[in-house]
């Protein structure tokens, strides 16, 4: 496996069970950006224009045992009503090397 092709380990970060939609959006931010290792402010797209954080938040503050799963910025994350956000890192030349191979979601 070249070195483009090989992965990061993926990032979990938590959230708190009242958790504001600012605070989940900056988790998975924050995750994305330690996952692909660039700062916050470089991550291209940027989370807006992949998805309606509004709606995530609804989805993940009301329901019980919801998942929710999208590809961002080179990472496949998954916000759990738990409170646990991940950022899997996608190896260049995969499958899902882009956000916006991903519906946003709405």
């Amino acid at each position: 496996m070249s070195r483009s092709e090989m992965r990061s380990p993926p990032v979990v970060a938590s959230i708190a069970s009242d958790s504001s939609t600012d605070d989940i959006v900056h988790a998975i931010v924050s995750a994305v950006a330690t996952a692909t290792d660039q700062s916050v402010v470089d991550i291209d797209p940027p989370l807006y224009d992949c998805l309606d954080p509004d709606a995530l938040g609804r989805v993940i503050e009301t329901a019980e045992n919801a998942v929710v799963e999208f590809r961002h910025a080179g990472c496949a994350v998954t916000v759990d009503s738990d409170g646990t956000v991940t950022a899997d890192p996608v190896a260049r030349g995969g499958t899902a090397d882009r956000s916006d191979d991903s519906p946003p979601l709405s």
